[in-house]
């Protein structure tokens, strides 16, 4: 009976290890998901308005995120606080521009996250890299994971220098006598995901 109990024990073993180490990837819900971004003059206003995402999916190990790769279509670039529509459209028509996004060479950027680390009660410490235009630089950042009624969410708010990206555009650093027409070099993001269902990855 003992012999059979080990037999039957190590029969079983492979596939216990495979469930505990259940691995899914879980993509995002790229109409419920979206960035805020804040960027504003060293002196005077400041714009917001809101990016949309093209993609984006994050890898779970044993129920914890693990690495994410969220990709955001530049195009859908939108002011939210210029009511006036001419006005509007002529702030969104230059960010688009070859001053800053140059949308048709570049119409995407990339947060790419390949280390998560838990902190306790659904936050996590975020190291990555961001890429906008053609560089790519290393970021750190803060997210909260929260359980919702149709599956998680995920929020992440940071900041970066644009001028690091290539942004240069009305940036003090680069450009003298601006006045008040010296843009901050420092863009305020906030992300809020909204997670499909999991699916199974694939096994290798």
């Amino acid at each position: 009976m003992r012999m059979i109990t080990k037999l039957a024990l190590m029969t079983l073993a492979p596939f216990v290890t495979i469930l505990s180490a259940h691995a899914e990837t879980i993509r995002i819900n790229p109409s419920a998901s979206q960035v805020t971004w804040m960027g504003s003059k060293v002196v005077g206003g400041s714009h917001t308005g809101s990016l949309a995402f093209k993609s984006g999916e994050i890898e779970y190990q044993n129920g914890k995120p693990t690495s994410a790769k969220l990709v955001v279509d530049i195009s859908s670039l939108k002011n939210e606080d210029l009511k006036d529509a001419d006005l509007n459209k002529k702030l969104v028509g230059h960010l688009l521009s070859e001053d800053f996004f140059n949308v048709a060479k570049f119409p995407t950027a990339q947060l790419l996250i390949n280390k998560i680390e838990p902190m306790g009660g659904g936050t996590y410490d975020l190291t990555g890299e961001l890429k906008i235009l053609d560089a790519t630089r290393p970021i750190k950042l803060k997210a909260i994971e929260k359980a919702t009624s149709t599956g998680r969410s995920i929020r992440s708010e940071f900041k970066f220098d644009r001028t690091e990206f290539g942004l240069r555009y009305g940036s003090g650093k680069f450009f003298k006598n601006l006045g008040d027409k010296v843009i901050s070099d420092e863009v305020s993001v906030s992300v809020s995901l909204e997670l499909e269902p999991s699916r199974p990855t694939a096994q290798k």
